[in-house]
């Protein structure tokens, strides 16, 4: 964890909240970031790091991130015990998992030949958050489908029969709407010819809707404007005013002139003042 984002952390300490995730309820209404309803902070880090980047967090700023991201996979195979070790270790720490799920076969997953896979996982998440309260978990079905180079991407209506393949999946395995809120997750940047109103699945089975975008610095700085404004308002016009909005995944490059921690602060105060933003996720690992 960069000292850069924990010196802006400990100035904007009302980020951090837990107990709103599950408060973040389906519906027609319009959504207020306010005091009642704190912009939320969740990250990802390097496996390895995550107890001591979170511990070192919740020294500093009194309490633990909302969320932390990880990416599951139905090809991966993982034993029971691991996914509830991996669950386990969240809990522990104090925050909820935001799992982005996908698949290397698209079509097989809508065929059936996944079934096993996915039931698996929702029969652990199911488990985990029913053996303790205060346990909530954010599922995001194929995220990024609006890239081509995703095997799940590119094809708007097998990733809404996927992703709603998925969500009926953990509601009929028991993970209701008091335990789960389901994300639709697309990258900030659609690739040619796609946009996010093609693959909204629809506000009745979608919680929180967001993007991912990323300062990679390079040959062109992104500033607030282009790496959030833009896709908030794309967001906005094109898919739903009803519902929360999550940034899923950012983070930021340094430069010679210490840019990271100007970029932090515009990130921190701009999120907040946007009305209809109710969080985002720093990735905080070299990609």
């Amino acid at each position: 964890m960069t000292q850069v984002l924990h010196r802006q952390l400990r100035n904007f300490a009302p980020v951090l909240a837990l107990g709103l995730i599950i408060s973040i309820l389906p519906g027609g209404t319009r959504v207020q970031a306010t005091e009642d309803r704190p912009t939320l902070f969740g990250f990802a880090t390097h496996w390895d790091l995550v107890d001591a980047d979170v511990n070192a967090i919740t020294a500093q700023v009194g309490k633990p991130p909302a969320f932390y991201q990880s990416f599951w996979s139905l090809e991966l195979g993982y034993p029971d015990s691991e996914f509830i070790k991996l669950l386990d270790s969240y809990g522990g720490l104090g925050m909820a998992p935001y799992i982005e799920l996908f698949t290397d076969d698209l079509d097989a997953l809508l065929a059936g030949q996944k079934d096993a896979e996915l039931d698996q996982i929702v029969r652990v998440i199911d488990q985990w958050v029913h053996a303790a309260a205060g346990r909530y978990v954010l599922v995001a079905p194929l995220p990024e489908s609006n890239l081509l180079d995703h095997p799940w991407g590119g094809d708007p209506s097998a990733y809404q029969a996927g992703y709603t393949k998925i969500r009926n999946a953990f509601l009929a395995g028991g993970v209701g709407d008091d335990k789960v809120r389901f994300v639709f997750a697309m990258n900030g940047i659609s690739a040619g010819g796609l946009s996010y109103e093609q693959f909204y699945p629809g506000d009745a089975v979608v919680d929180i809707v967001g993007f991912s975008k990323l300062n990679r610095g390079g040959s062109s700085w992104r500033d607030y404007a282009e790496t959030f404004t833009l896709h908030i308002e794309e967001m906005q016009q094109e898919v739903t005013r009803l519902k929360p909005i999550l940034i899923t995944q950012t983070g930021s490059v340094d430069n010679a002139g210490g840019g990271q921690e100007a970029w932090l602060n515009d990130m921190f105060t701009g999120l907040q003042a946007e009305q209809q933003v109710i969080g985002a996720i720093y990735f905080n690992r070299d990609k």
